[in-house]
């Protein structure tokens, strides 16, 4: 039961059921951040046991897959994930999504300010200079809900431009704090913005400006926004099908490794619906109670050259736990790895394919295994962070053989206690309990739990 026909490793076979224990040390680090308290790392307020949440864990193996191995992922912070999905709709032939080029830079500025904001128009999308909408595209509702938007955001702005200008006519020059009016006059060929001042640029005779080349500016923006609402309806040739976003769908699980294995929401922009992921990892837990500790410390360097007077350095707040070691679990379930795939040459016929491969869980083994010191690498306040174990449960089904609860009971790691404060892995690990502790060294090489009374399940060590 160690391998398959091909000698490749069980817990590489996508097509059962696995289950992982994951232990993980912080020396002198903050293994996960708690924004409602100060960035602090996160404890259990009634234990005092330290926290990792699921979304931190991924968040690691995102990074590993994405730095160490150049595997595209999907939750990253460079791009807008409506732009993501619009760029993988748009690889594919036949994909009736609404699209137009925006050439003109004021409409493209004002867009770019309010796609999101829209009510209604939730799944308007913006990817560099093309505007996309992946809802059921209706000309008429489309048009009124963009021209109502701009209409009671720019509410009195016929009026501020009248004054700006009358003032700019008159003095060359208007202050304002309004951010609508300024955000309605930059970018203007005409005139310079800098602070909370209006000038006009280099060349341009205050005597001979028409004052209509600001106060027209709302009427021009509608005009702009009607012509926008045509070239989307031109392209809106039939509306986005079930089978459309399906395709969708697929295309994104086959693209993005984090989509693949811990699913994703993919209902915004084009609703290309939900992936449940065939991976999940659960809340990680501290073995013993951490302190959290809150340092003050110093930098010579000076931010602002107007302070050298009064001031020689600057203070700080950085976080972190002495030492504690996290216990995390995770389970991969097979059953959500599979998609109906059609039968070649057979209309109308389908069947069951896996579309996690056993390269993808390779990849997701390694990076438990090496993403925590990567991390500690590229961050001062992870301070040092390693693996310390990672067991694999591997049954020799898709359903499985045994309770996962039971299996994780099998690694026992035993807490210090009070007043035995640990401050070392070595600490824990000679009080450990678990199968195949008796062999020494780490063989990578797949257990039976039969004798444990676990008859089809397996356990292999990797770390």
């Amino acid at each position: 039961m160690n391998n398959d026909a091909n000698d490749t490793p069980i817990y590489l076979d996508p097509t059962k059921r696995h289950e992982f224990v994951l232990l993980f040390e912080v020396k002198d680090g903050n293994p996960n951040g708690n924004p409602d308290a100060g960035n602090l790392p996160r404890i259990d307020p009634e234990t005092g046991h330290g926290i990792v949440t699921d979304v931190s864990v991924k968040r690691k193996v995102r990074d590993y897959v994405q730095r160490e191995l150049k595997i595209q992922i999907f939750i990253q912070s460079e791009f807008a994930l409506n732009s993501l999905i619009f760029g993988t709709a748009k690889e594919i032939e036949g994909i009736p999504v609404p699209r137009a080029d925006i050439k003109d830079p004021e409409l493209l500025r004002w867009l770019r300010n309010n796609v999101g904001k829209i009510e209604g128009l939730e799944d308007l999308g913006l990817e560099g200079n093309e505007v996309f909408f992946g809802g059921e595209f209706n000309k008429k509702v489309f048009r009124k809900t963009l021209m109502d938007h701009y209409k009671q955001e720019t509410d009195g702005l016929e009026e501020k431009l009248k004054h700006a200008a009358k003032a700019l006519k008159d003095f060359g020059r208007y202050d304002s704090e309004d951010e609508a009016l300024l955000e309605a006059l930059d970018g203007h060929e005409d005139l310079n913005i800098e602070a909370n001042y209006i000038v006009f640029n280099d060349g341009v005779d205050r005597n001979s400006f028409e004052e209509g080349n600001l106060t027209e500016i709302p009427k021009n923006m509608l005009s702009k926004i009607q012509s926008l609402v045509n070239d989307l309806g031109k392209n809106a040739k039939k509306k986005l099908e079930k089978e459309d976003r399906e395709k969708v769908r697929q295309r994104m699980i086959d693209k993005y490794f984090d989509i693949k294995m811990f699913g994703a929401v993919l209902s915004t922009g084009i609703n290309a619906g939900q992936v449940r992921g065939p991976m999940q990892i659960k809340f990680g837990r501290s073995i013993d109670q951490v302190v959290p500790l809150d340092h003050s410390i110093t930098r010579c360097a000076i931010t602002r050259s107007e302070d050298f007077l009064r001031k020689e350095t600057e203070m700080a707040r950085k976080s972190n736990i002495p030492y504690g070691l996290y216990r995390v679990h995770g389970y991969y379930n097979p059953s959500l790895a599979l998609r109906k795939k059609a039968v070649d040459g057979e209309k109308d016929k389908y069947e069951w394919e896996t579309y996690v491969t056993k390269d993808d869980m390779k990849v997701f083994w390694e990076a438990l295994e090496y993403m925590y010191e990567k991390h500690s690498a590229s961050s001062a306040a992870a301070g040092e962070q390693a693996t310390r174990g990672l067991w694999i449960f591997s049954h020799d089904t898709a359903k499985g053989n045994a309770h996962a609860h039971k299996l994780f009971e099998l690694i026992k790691v035993t807490p210090c206690g009070e007043g035995n404060e640990p401050r070392e892995f070595e600490t824990y690990e000679k009080h450990m309990e678990f199968p195949g502790k008796e062999n020494g060294s780490i063989v990578k090489e797949a257990l039976s739990l039969e004798k444990n009374g676990f008859p089809g399940v397996t356990i292999t060590r990797l770390v």
